[in-house]
């Protein structure tokens, strides 16, 4: 899994067939098997928190009563791939980045399980966001014929998936193809 949280810039995420407009604390939740960019405004300072996630160490850190990936799994199902916390939320996700920070770059014994209790701890929080977060339809912009693409492309993985082949199947010139696949 991959967990971006926004902190500076502008930009849009392109995130499986849908454009998400960035703004400061914004996160963005992707699976690995998804199709995603960025584009940055380069005339603005672009910050940002990326935690790379194995899926196993995620279901190892829930245990059996608390299942943290459901938030990567719930964003996948919603079609929904950006959460846009309250102030409320920013107060309690700022220091926790910050002390995950500090101690991922310590050697101390018990550094290793502070970052586990704090990733936890991050991790039941974009669990919450993404429970109470809406659908894609609320504030995703998609593109249908973006959408289309990525089900025939995921569904014919065997097949010719050249810019040619996929601009003729669907009707769209080479460029216009390249330029958003």
């Amino acid at each position: 899994y991959k967990l971006v949280i926004f902190l500076s810039g502008k930009g849009i995420y392109y995130i499986d067939g849908a454009a998400y407009e960035l703004r400061p604390w914004d996160i963005l939740l992707i699976d690995r098997d998804m199709l995603h960019k960025p584009e940055i405004d380069p005339v603005r300072p672009y910050k940002r928190i990326i935690l790379w996630l194995n899926p196993d160490f995620v279901t190892q850190l829930g245990e059996q009563q608390t299942k943290l990936a459901a938030c990567f799994q719930q964003s996948a199902q919603k079609r929904f791939h950006r959460l846009r916390p309250t102030e409320e939320q920013i107060t309690i996700l700022q220091p926790l980045l910050q002390q995950l920070s500090a101690a991922a770059h310590k050697k101390a014994p018990d550094d290793e399980l502070f970052c586990r209790a704090l990733l936890t701890q991050l991790l039941i929080v974009v669990n919450r966001m993404t429970a109470a977060s809406p659908t894609a339809q609320a504030y995703a912009v998609r593109n249908e014929n973006i959408g289309q693409i990525l089900h025939y492309i995921d569904a014919n993985l065997a097949e010719d998936l050249s810019v040619e082949t996929l601009a003729t199947r669907f009707f769209l010139s080479n460029f216009f193809t390249f330029l958003r696949v």
